[in-house]
């Protein structure tokens, strides 16, 4: 359960390849132009991979999958699959709006998203959903 019992609630990003079976984040880099993640798949001789370019990031934050033990309390078999997920209730933007001092809680545009991998996962707080393109990775 998220910050004050309320349940995380998480949709499917739409429009994500289905291309992961395993997902694993791969690189995580903040620049000038954005955020960018680099998912793979961690299946055994896959080559294809996600690139996930959020371009107005407020805030990011790469956790252990052990440490999200709250976010696998959520029905996911509700959420309509993949690993790309905005999170719509109960989750880390929540948390931080009950923080004191945290001036995003005063926005109305702030969404959440959640990139989930078998190793490290990412929550971003950004003002529209990420572009997603497949891209060819080199192992």
């Amino acid at each position: 359960m998220g910050p004050d019992s309320n349940p995380i609630k998480p949709i499917a990003v739409p429009g994500v390849p289905d291309i992961l079976t395993r997902s694993l984040v791969r690189s995580v880099c903040l620049g000038p132009e954005g955020l960018d993640v680099i998912v793979e798949n961690s299946v055994e001789g896959s080559t294809l991979g996600l690139k996930v370019h959020f371009g107005c990031t407020y805030g990011v934050r790469v956790l252990d999958e052990g440490d999200l033990n709250d976010f696998w309390d959520a029905n996911w078999s509700d959420a309509g699959g993949g690993a790309i997920f905005e999170i719509k209730s109960g989750g880390w933007l929540d948390q931080e709006k009950a923080r004191p001092g945290f001036i995003g809680a005063y926005s109305d545009w702030a969404r959440e998203f959640f990139i989930t991998g078998i190793d490290d996962c990412v929550n971003v707080i950004a003002a529209e959903p990420p572009i997603i393109e497949v891209i060819e990775l080199t192992k």
